[in-house]
């Protein structure tokens, strides 16, 4: 569905938050690539908590490669590497 709305309406990149997705992930559906992070504590009961995504187009996806497509698991270790 988020994908279909980023083709109709030619969105570059989507955010999401509170995906309930647990651990990471890196993966491409029809093009767009996904970028997800989530907590890597399951609970008791229930769905994992938080978790947030980046969903790239096409375009975006490109662009991403050709800038070197580095991903960062926290701020801290971005401001370490640059």
């Amino acid at each position: 569905m988020v994908l279909a709305l980023m083709q109709q309406k030619n969105i570059f990149a989507y955010a999401v938050q509170e995906t309930w997705k647990q651990g990471d992930a890196l993966y491409e559906k029809y093009g767009f690539l996904v970028i997800q992070h989530g907590s890597d504590v399951q609970p008791s009961k229930g769905h994992p908590s938080g978790g947030v995504a980046i969903i790239l187009s096409p375009d975006a996806r490109k662009a991403w490669i050709a800038a070197g497509s580095s991903v960062y698991i926290s701020v801290i270790e971005f401001l370490l590497l640059n």
